[in-house]
């Protein structure tokens, strides 16, 4: 059975101009979280809210995000902005400091100390699921996360780059859950213990994989000149989607929804930054025209899977708990199947498992 999770960036406005404020935040937006998980109600999806530290501390907003915690309507998850979470260590507030992975390991493990120590003591609940501010996450930070009670890294976006950032390579990154380890991103590792869930994302044909190729070498720099790219996706030839409502239409996101059902895709993972349900929080929602377009996507979406093809939400605490039970069971069937095949061994499985 095909499940959906929903992760959201929630955190402070004003952050895709190149600004990291370290106080005074904006975080109007937060008063329309109401209107938001109503959204979600609607469709029976719990959504897990990945907070920073802002949220934390913003009365009004972390107070919604009690009670609808309280009331079993979502989860609560860790979102590492590096520049708002103490220690500060005297480091500016600039793109080279804004990505953990850009950090010592050392101030990395004390940051994510004092969000997390946030989060137990505001919400009275232990987060699992982590996202790393700007995405840019590093497997360092595996058992960081493992020490501190995380288990679910929600930062890989494939098809993407951030290294012109600074930041990692996501481009090559599985689709699929895959168990992460601490030396890279990318392969997965039978034996970790963090599991690593892709944002949902690829094209409006099935063949991922040939056509990330061909979007990959027309994106070089040579050929970044002739503007293919952007001559393909006006032509509905070749469409880089991501399951996200404030950067996709309604109809590429059922595009690449129907994409992955053709895939026999078994996780849908949708994303967004919270600042989307406030007027003026990023250049998507200028108006409240925008805004409400925006929710507009989001309810589609959610109608597509859900209601018109059975997809079941499920938080990230609850795929979590349901892929270690099946990896449990898979591996007492190995071993029954190893005893009962005269001493030959089964291999590794190095996908994740979920029925």
């Amino acid at each position: 059975m095909a499940r959906l999770m929903v992760n959201i960036d929630t955190e402070e406005e004003g952050l895709f101009r190149g600004r990291y404020p370290t106080r005074d935040w904006s975080l109007g937006h937060l008063a329309e979280l109401p209107r938001l998980q109503e959204i979600f109600d609607r469709f029976g999806v719990r959504p897990t809210y990945q907070v920073t530290t802002p949220v934390v501390m913003d009365r009004v907003g972390s107070g919604h995000l009690r009670r609808f915690l309280e009331e079993g309507r979502c989860d609560i998850g860790g979102h590492l902005h590096p520049w708002v979470t103490e220690p500060r260590a005297g480091l500016p507030a600039d793109d080279a400091h804004s990505m953990p992975c850009m950090l010592a390991t050392d101030l990395v493990r004390s940051k994510l100390t004092t969000l997390t120590r946030q989060i137990r003591e505001r919400f009275g609940v232990q987060p699992i699921a982590y996202r790393s501010g700007r995405y840019g996450s590093s497997a360092m930070h595996t058992p960081l996360l493992l020490e501190l009670g995380y288990r679910v890294e929600t930062s890989v976006c494939p098809f993407v780059s951030h290294t012109p950032f600074g930041g990692p390579d996501y481009f090559d990154a599985p689709l699929n859950p895959y168990w992460l380890g601490s030396e890279s991103m990318l392969e997965p590792k039978p034996t970790g213990e963090l599991l690593c869930v892709p944002i949902s994302a690829g094209f409006s044909t099935p063949n991922f994989e040939r056509a990330g190729r061909l979007y990959r070498r027309l994106a070089r720099t040579r050929l970044r000149r002739l503007r293919l790219v952007g001559l393909l996706y006006r032509m509905r030839l070749l469409r880089l989607i991501r399951l996200n409502p404030e950067l996709t239409s309604l109809d590429d996101m059922i595009c690449l929804c129907r994409a992955l059902l053709r895939r026999g895709t078994e996780l849908y993972h949708l994303t967004f930054h919270s600042s989307n349900i406030g007027i003026g929080g990023t250049p998507y929602v200028p108006d409240r025209r925008a805004r409400d377009a925006f929710l507009d996507r989001l309810s589609g979406v959610l109608d597509f899977l859900v209601n018109e093809n059975g997809v079941l939400p499920v938080t990230a605490r609850e795929y979590y708990d349901l892929v270690c039970a099946c990896r449990s069971g898979l591996s007492r069937g190995e071993r029954q199947t190893t005893d009962d095949s005269a001493g030959t061994a089964l291999p590794d499985a190095e996908t994740v498992c979920c029925a």
